[in-house]
């Protein structure tokens, strides 16, 4: 079982036993000099709720290939899962997907910059990366962020030692490392 605490929660998911196994590494892709500009700017919290976007489709839609989801965490993605996951909160997310392979995104605020999320991504590399850049260019988003653990790796730029800590309860004697995931 994981999650991504916040500061103020980390403490006590440690008493509970939980195991921090350190920031989750982020992968950025700015929508151009102006993107990157805002990017550079944007450190504050991101909004909590998501901006308005229009593009792709509902993900309870979308169903991906079997054997495409991004590895080595493998959740099973079906549309009863995404529209659990990503439809019908306060949160909003919307989908693009082509010959099985897809993105899931949303869209907030990050002080100045529009910060789309790639929230979910599967499928082939080359059909994952142009998905992002279309995802980036009709959400009007400064830059996208993912974690490192995804497709679309190719189209995307390393940010080291940041992002959300990755803490685990481990349902076996010895919980992963990070580098295991």
């Amino acid at each position: 079982v994981f999650n991504t605490p916040n500061a103020e929660s980390l403490p006590g998911y440690l008493k509970q036993g939980w195991v921090d196994l350190g920031p989750v590494p982020l992968l950025v892709r700015p929508s151009g000099l102006r993107g990157a500009l805002a990017m550079t700017s944007a450190r504050g919290r991101a909004g909590k709720w998501s901006e308005p976007l229009t593009l792709g489709t509902d993900p309870a839609t979308v169903v991906p290939l079997p054997g495409l989801q991004a590895a080595p965490l493998v959740t099973d993605e079906s549309p009863s899962f995404f529209a659990w996951r990503y439809a019908g909160g306060p949160v909003h997310y919307r989908a693009l997907s082509d010959s099985g392979s897809g993105v899931i995104v949303r869209l907030r605020r990050r002080g100045n910059a529009k910060e789309l999320v790639i929230a979910s991504s599967w499928g082939t590399e080359v059909v994952v990366a142009r998905l992002i850049r279309q995802a980036i260019a009709e959400a009007g988003a400064s830059y996208a962020v993912a974690t490192a653990m995804m497709h679309g790796r190719s189209v995307m730029i390393p940010v080291p030692r940041i992002g959300p800590h990755l803490t685990v309860r481990a349902l076996s004697s010895q919980p992963p490392t990070l580098a295991e995931l």
